[in-house]
This record gives structure tokens, C-alpha cells and sequence, in this order.
């Protein structure tokens, strides 16, 4: 009796074996999606994802700013099939695209343009590429900040950084709401406004 339950095991294990396969194959014979270059995705019958023949896996990768996030890449060749951040990117340079055609339709000196390390959009010089951090009216006096390493935040100027002097047209086309800061770095501040005739302005603005 023994054998014959062995025997009997054997045949219901290989049942399931060919059953398995079958299930398997049919699950693999439709694409359940397919890339953007038209290459069919496949999954199989216990939700593996397979492209190329490959299996799919996660991998962990790290962004501009060191963030972690997780790529799907295959799992022999290490080819990337999906990236969110490139992903996102991407979305972003059509949008970033489009603002730019219509600032210069406006007749505009600015444009948003998506900054991955911020991660949104900031007002861009359309002449130069440079992020301007800080536009800043006092009196008559108009001022551009750019945004470099020191600037603490991306609507922050520089400690010491006293701008550029541009005029008012500029100044206005340059102007995009809150894409950018309206106030230099507060010791800069104080000394313009010291240069302006004004004072107590640390206790009165900081």
C-alpha cells in the first residue's frame, strides 16, 4: 500500500506540475500591457512581470538629492523598464516646453521651468538658463537675485549677495508669482534700506 500511495502522490504532484504549466503558459500568451515603444509586457500566473523573456524586479536607486526610490529592472540583463523619477522628468521637460513658448509669446524674459532638485517649478532667465531666487522692489530701485549654492532655499538669496540692478520693464518681465522670492537676505536688506534713508528696519520686516 505504501508504494501505491507513493505512486499515487507522485502522480497528483505531477498533475499539478502540467496543470501549472499550462495555467503559466496561457497567462503568458496575452500582454497585459506594453512599453512606450510598443514591447509587450507579460505576467505570469503567480504575478511575476516579464518583458524581453526576463523577469522583473525591483531595485533600489537614489535621486538627484540622495533620496531613495525603486526602479523595475530585469532581472538578468539590469536594464531599467521603469523609472518614476526619469518618468516625472519627463512629463516635466514637455510641460517646461510649453511655459517656455508661451512666456515668449507674452513677450516674457521668464519662464517656469521644473528644477529636479527642489522639485517644482522655478523662474528661469530665458537668456542666460539661470534660476532667479529673489526679484525685489525698493522704491524705484529693482534688484534680480540669481539662486546659487549659498542661497539657503530656492526663494532665498545669497547672505552678501546685493543682486543686480534692472530696471522696471525688466523687472516686470521677469516677474512670475510664486515661482520665486520677493526679499533679499535680511542683512542685504538692512543695508539698502540704510542706503535708502531708512531705518529700524530689522525690527520692523525681519
Amino acid at each position: 500500500m505504501a508504494g501505491f500511495g507513493t505512486l499515487l502522490l507522485g502522480a497528483l504532484l505531477g498533475i499539478s506540475k502540467i496543470k501549472d504549466a499550462i495555467d503559466n503558459a496561457d497567462a503568458m500568451s496575452t500582454p497585459i500591457n506594453h512599453l512606450d515603444d510598443g514591447t509587450p509586457v507579460y505576467m505570469n500566473n503567480k504575478l511575476d512581470t516579464y518583458i524581453n523573456g526576463e523577469k522583473i524586479v525591483t531595485k533600489y536607486a537614489y535621486d538627484i538629492n540622495g533620496d531613495l526610490y525603486l526602479q523595475r529592472v530585469g532581472e538578468i540583463s539590469g536594464r531599467v523598464y521603469n523609472d518614476p523619477v526619469q518618468n516625472q522628468l519627463k512629463i516635466e521637460k514637455e510641460r517646461d516646453r510649453k511655459n517656455l513658448e508661451f512666456s515668449k509669446k507674452l513677450g516674457l524674459l521668464a519662464y517656469e521651468k521644473y528644477n529636479p532638485k527642489y522639485k517644482r517649478q522655478l523662474t528661469t532667465e530665458i537668456s542666460t538658463g539661470k534660476v532667479i531666487a529673489v526679484l525685489y522692489k525698493l522704491g524705484d530701485e529693482y534688484r534680480k537675485f540669481y539662486l546659487n549654492e549659498k542661497c539657503s532655499s530656492y526663494n532665498k538669496s545669497a547672505p552678501g549677495d546685493f543682486g543686480i540692478l534692472i530696471s522696471k520693464e525688466e523687472y516686470n518681465k521677469l516677474n512670475i508669482v510664486c515661482s520665486h522670492g520677493n526679499l533679499p537676505d535680511a542683512d542685504v536688506r538692512e543695508e539698502l534700506y540704510k542706503q535708502h534713508g531708512m531705518f529700524q528696519y530689522r525690527n520692523q520686516n525681519n
